[in-house]
């Protein structure tokens, strides 16, 4: 294993079809195969690490990267990498373009700000402040995101920004969004009253999204 220092200037290979490897400095510790954020004519990229840079630039003419991950490819994987390129006669960045086609995966994870509400009995409460304010009591006063807000109380975001600004919604600690999965899960308003049809596909609803799944219902009127 080849350990490279903040500093040294490496060959990175970066998943497009038109390299073989563009020379960057380093600046973290790195090794072959490491993961790295670099940028080329101003386009970021997700390179790996190849070895010792020999483009023969001069230093001021040699970008850093932006960040080395703490994860890398394994060399198994970057001499497959080689291989293809001599059998296929694509580039070796062309061959990694089909491993790293998602770069998003090396962003950090997307979190939303969630708020808290506090009652203030100097302010004036409007129905649509009202609203909020039941929203919360419907569920515990749990913190919520501005989309949880809007979607439970069905107000406008021009109220709920309104009410961040004069402190009737105070941030809190933020969420990660995870857009496979549910993102709260909210108590039932409890003043609705379902006929017994009513009562009957709502059980079967709730029940085929309790067992998860796809599912498809029908819904007449």
């Amino acid at each position: 294993m080849i350990m490279f220092n903040c500093g040294d200037i490496v060959k990175i290979l970066i998943p497009n079809v038109a390299n073989s490897g563009y020379d960057y400095r380093l600046n973290a510790r790195a090794e072959i195969g490491s993961f790295v954020a670099c940028r080329v004519m101003n386009r970021k990229y997700i390179g790996v690490v190849l070895g010792v840079g020999d483009s023969g630039l001069a230093q001021s003419r040699i970008k850093d990267v932006d960040m080395v991950f703490d994860y890398k490819l394994p060399e198994s994987d970057l001499r497959w990498i080689k291989q293809m390129s001599n059998w296929t006669l694509m580039t070796m960045g062309g061959v990694l373009r089909l491993i790293i086609n998602v770069p998003d995966a090396f962003l950090p994870p997307r979190v939303e700000q969630m708020y808290q509400f506090v009652n203030s009995a100097a302010r004036r409460i409007t129905n649509a402040r009202q609203m909020v304010m039941d929203a919360f009591a419907m569920n515990d006063n749990t913190p919520m995101s501005v989309n949880d807000i809007i979607n439970i109380s069905h107000v406008s975001g021009a109220v709920v920004r309104t009410m961040i600004k004069n402190g009737t919604l105070i941030p809190t600690d933020a969420r990660e969004i995870s857009p496979d999965e549910f993102r709260h899960i909210y108590s039932d308003v409890g003043n609705i009253k379902l006929n017994p049809e009513q009562a009957s596909a709502a059980a079967q609803i709730g029940a085929a999204i309790d067992n998860g799944g796809f599912s498809v219902h029908l819904i007449d009127g």
